[in-house]
């Protein structure tokens, strides 16, 4: 169950122990808080370019959990089988939720202290979702960072 265990935050720490991150000096990162007009609601025009316009009430859930909740450690894995999985087996998990103390931004995929990690240097927050911050603009951002051309 390679991925299910660990999806990003032990893995990043074993990187970083490893030297495999946090050992480029130019790491620059940039977070992004879904909730553009800041009513506390997610609304489907928030979440468009993620998520189709149909799919937006899965988009807000997963936003609502990624603000309500700082983590969610699983404390069980029961594999089983299953009959409907062409004789394959089903992997259920089951999680511990710990509730965040302050609402968390983000945007549906990660929130914005994830996306700027210590051993890099962050070029802010903008509000977009996890699809959209990755625009002009915000690349423009990276390149004159990274790549000075003047």
């Amino acid at each position: 169950m390679p991925g299910l265990r660990d999806l990003t935050t032990g893995r990043a720490s074993e990187a970083i122990s490893l030297n495999l991150r946090g050992n480029i000096g130019k790491t620059f990162t940039i977070g992004a808080n879904a909730d553009a007009n800041g009513n506390n609601d997610l609304e489907s025009s928030e979440s468009a370019g993620l998520f189709p316009g149909i799919a937006h009430y899965a988009a807000e859930r997963a936003w609502l959990v990624m603000r309500d909740f700082s983590s969610a450690p699983i404390l069980q894995t029961q594999t089983t089988p299953c009959f409907f999985c062409f004789g394959g087996e089903k992997t259920t998990l089951i999680y511990q939720t710990i509730v965040a103390a302050t609402p968390q931004d983000n945007d549906i995929v990660v929130t914005t202290n994830s996306a700027n990690p210590s051993y890099g240097t962050s070029l802010g927050n903008s509000l977009h979702n996890h699809s959209t911050v990755k625009n002009a603009v915000n690349v423009d951002q990276f390149l004159q960072k990274t790549i000075p051309l003047r």
